[in-house]
């Protein structure tokens, strides 16, 4: 018995000096440490999709048409496809199906409907696309109401599988953890130092093949910080980063020619809020400097939220593997710069729940209010108002109104929405259940003006197989890493 406390000590000892890594939040994904092996299966899926999918000439015929269609933002032309069926409710639409077979992808059209699909193998998914003409929306004049449906095989993985990631690469970046981290030395992003040098030479020692090629196409100017508020410690997970366009020229000209499209034509920032007003997180988007940040704090594996003056509140953090019930809001503002002309709103704002039982998880996005679009440029009201839409003598501002109005009030009012289920009743046969619905109003401007945006969008098969192949490049190194 003399010995216990030496032995007690040894123990407590080695618990709190104990670093949680990379490869631990990847093995606590599965029930049985197993998580590497399902992050093979899950990678080696999506590789599949990318590098060997196949189709028939029927399916392509139609993809093709509808790529058209939506690139054109005519649902009518949609509409009016041969290959829609009737549906209840005055609906015409198709079948989408996706198969993953033991050596490709499969993705094609099926003349059956989409219930009577049966979705055995990871990845593979029914879809039906709705369409229906409604000849006097809300603001008086024709618009089409649009659902897409979907069930997707997932088997033994849920949602849960991302949360225990997610909360795991959380737990890496704790203040007291990142203490405990001694990875050798790297010289990937070698311009970051401080506690954000642990965190990325832990993250090359697990993830070498992936920390080269993002090394080599993004620069990082930031990542995280430990902050205190009083005696607590925290993280300040603040990554920023912007695309190395001289390399991407150098490996892939046609995606870099395709990147630089974007120049100075989106801006954008999403804050998230929980119910009490505090920040969840912040994300922004700035193509004119072509970089993306993300921003939140945690603590603990735990995510929490900051008030009005960025002071972390302690009270309000919460994990994400244990939700059980969540609301939240999703405030964006958005600039589009379409050749000149700008398109500015401060204000869209969603609302958002989560309810997590022991058979079904529910994530639902509701869009509730759109701020007044403010547009200004050296285009608006250089075009007369008969080009601009010769059937409605209204300006700008109005028609952008009454696209507004009808989305707001798609579904017989309920709005528009996106919404994700989990089956879990079966734990080995897990399905994801999808459902986005909405209505868009059929305004010949509109139409004008998106397609602008869909000369500044659109691009051709090359630059798709170089994406595909900087894709695919990716997820081998993943696949590699991972079993290493």
């Amino acid at each position: 018995m003399k010995y216990l406390s030496i032995v007690c000590l040894v123990c407590i000892s080695a618990v709190a000096v104990y670093a949680y890594n990379f490869e631990d939040a990847l093995n606590d994904i599965h029930p049985k440490k197993e998580g590497a092996s399902s992050a093979i299966e899950i990678v080696g899926l999506l590789n599949k999709i990318f590098s060997n999918i196949r189709s028939d000439d029927r399916s392509i015929e139609f993809l093709d048409y509808l790529d058209e269609s939506l690139q054109k933002f005519d649902f009518r032309l949609l509409y009016e496809s041969p290959s829609l069926k009737p549906l209840d409710n005055d609906y015409r639409g198709v079948t989408l199906q996706g198969k993953n077979d033991w050596d490709h992808y499969y993705l094609g059209l099926s003349d059956e409907k989409k219930e009577a699909l049966v979705n055995k193998t990871i990845g593979s998914f029914a879809s039906e696309v709705g369409l229906k003409k409604i000849d006097e929306s809300i603001v008086g004049y024709r618009s089409f109401s649009a659902y897409m449906d979907t069930q997707m095989a997932l088997n033994q993985y849920s949602h849960q599988n991302l949360l225990l990631f997610t909360e795991g690469l959380l737990k890496i970046i704790d203040p007291e953890n990142l203490k405990h981290i001694h990875p050798d030395d790297s010289e990937i992003f070698n311009n970051i130092q401080g506690e954000s040098r642990i965190a990325i030479n832990a993250f090359n020692s697990t993830f070498p093949k992936l920390a080269e090629i993002l090394d080599r196409y993004l620069v990082l100017d930031s990542l995280l910080q430990i902050k205190h508020h009083g005696n607590i410690p925290y993280t300040h997970f603040n990554i920023s980063t912007k695309c190395k366009f001289g390399e991407l020229i150098n490996d892939y000209p046609l995606i870099a020619k395709y990147l630089n499209q974007f120049r100075n034509v989106l801006q954008t920032t999403i804050v998230s809020q929980n119910m009490n007003g505090n920040k969840i997180f912040q994300l922004d988007f700035d193509c004119s400097e072509d970089f993306l940040s993300f921003s939140i704090y945690t603590k603990g594996g735990k995510i929490i939220p900051s008030d009005d003056n960025g002071d972390p509140v302690f009270t309000d953090a919460f994990s994400l593997t244990k939700l059980k019930s969540y609301e939240f809001k999703l405030v964006t503002k958005l600039l589009f710069d379409a050749y000149g002309l700008k398109y500015l709103n401060d204000s869209i704002v969603s609302s958002g729940s989560y309810l997590n039982t022991d058979n079904m998880a529910v994530l639902k996005i509701k869009m509730d209010s759109i701020s007044k679009t403010k547009v200004y440029g050296r285009k608006y009201h250089i075009f007369p108002k008969w080009l601009i839409d010769f059937m409605i003598p209204d300006n700008i501002d109005q028609l952008i109104y009454e696209l507004v109005t009808v989305m707001l009030h798609a579904n017989e009012g309920e709005g528009s929405y996106v919404k994700f289920e989990f089956d879990k009743r079966s734990p080995d046969h897990v399905f994801m259940n999808s459902l986005g619905s909405s209505e868009y109003v059929d305004n010949f401007f509109i139409k004008i003006e998106l397609g602008i945006w869909r000369n500044i969008l659109k691009t051709n098969k090359d630059t798709i197989d170089e994406i595909n192949a900087l894709i695919i490049r990716t997820l081998q190194a993943v696949l590699f890493d991972l079993a290493a």
